[in-house]
């Protein structure tokens, strides 16, 4: 079935991403695709790691009873720990082959161990041990499925299968799908553009077929399973000066319309810019080293509403734990 990419998907309550400046931005959402749109190195994998691993984690565990716990037969000494988690699937497109299942596994470590430490101050006399945790996460790993297309074409015939996939998958493990997220859709943006002798493009296929194709699939994938889709975008161009916007949060928007259509929020994150120290090469070396390690990001959602005037910056931090909120 085809369906026409100026036809309107229907919408639905996004859920909560369990970040809090991207949940108070979409509070009063309505809506099924949310896009990360910047330079490289600028944070949006990271997020994408932190919403995969709450939605992936269970929403409680006890030591007796295991995850999703119903029973009331619970003791001071065997506590139910919060994971806030939703017990659910992620499907997750890896477009440029830097998938790291290792970062991803370890960010949900440090989110384990920080919600034992919550109930740990409430409860001082249980105490998980390391395998219990690191149980916990291998377990909620089990829920994300990753797929790695090489080509425009193997990605779309991906998209095709994906809602029987799904179906089969849920009946067979026993658990819903929350999010589909794709990192880096305009991947193969590159590969996909022909180029006369003097460099000018001859042929842009990407704008003009394959985002259409990719829009069809995926609106096809939303009415069949109600995935919230979540994709990040790489800014190829350089930002724009817009006043009371940081120089690096005004990247124009490089996509096909189709694409932009779909897209109903928008966030455009960045690194903040590394400032320049007037001192002597080392301490500069050791202040630059110092301002890295804190990694301080910005952001800002740019639709639907992208009006300067209106405009609020939010801000977080990135480090070997994951996301640092300000």
């Amino acid at each position: 079935m085809s369906i026409s990419e100026n036809k309107s998907h229907p919408s639905t309550q996004i859920e909560r991403l369990h970040i809090s400046f991207l949940d108070d931005a979409l509070i009063k959402a309505q809506g099924d695709v949310i896009e990360f749109y910047g330079p490289a190195c600028g944070g949006k994998t990271t997020i994408l790691y932190h919403i995969a691993l709450t939605t992936i984690l269970p929403p409680s565990w006890n030591r007796t009873f295991g995850e999703n716990l119903e029973s009331d037969n619970l003791t001071d000494a065997n506590p139910t720990i919060e994971l806030n988690g939703r017990g659910k699937g992620v499907i997750f497109f890896d477009m440029d082959g830097k998938f790291d299942i290792q970062r991803l596994y370890s960010m949900t470590l440090h989110y384990l161990h920080r919600q034992m430490e919550i109930t740990l101050k409430e409860n001082k006399t249980w105490n998980p041990s390391e395998s219990e945790i690191e149980s916990i996460a291998k377990n909620a790993l089990k829920r994300i499925q990753v797929f790695k297309p090489n080509s425009p074409e193997s990605f779309y015939a991906t998209l095709l299968d994906l809602p029987k996939y799904m179906k089969e998958l849920q009946q067979n493990e026993g658990y819903e799908f929350t999010f589909l997220m794709i990192d880096q859709i305009n991947a193969f943006y590159w590969e996909n553009k022909d180029y006369d002798e003097v460099g000018i493009i001859a042929n842009d296929t990407w704008k003009n077929n394959n985002a259409h194709y990719y829009v069809q699939a995926l609106r096809q994938i939303i009415e069949l399973t109600s995935v919230t889709i979540i994709t990040t975008n790489w800014a190829i161009t350089p930002p724009e000066t817009v006043n009371r916007i940081p120089h690096n949060l005004c990247y124009p928007i490089v996509a096909n319309l189709a694409w932009q259509s779909f897209v109903k929020y928008r966030f455009i994150i960045d690194r903040q810019l590394t400032p320049q120290y007037n001192v002597c090469r080392e301490e500069a070396n050791n202040l630059k080293a110092d301002f890295l390690s804190r990694s301080l990001f910005y952001g800002r959602l740019t639709t639907p509403s992208n009006n300067p005037s209106d405009v609020e910056v939010f801000q977080f931090g990135i480090d070997e734990k994951g996301i640092v909120f300000k």
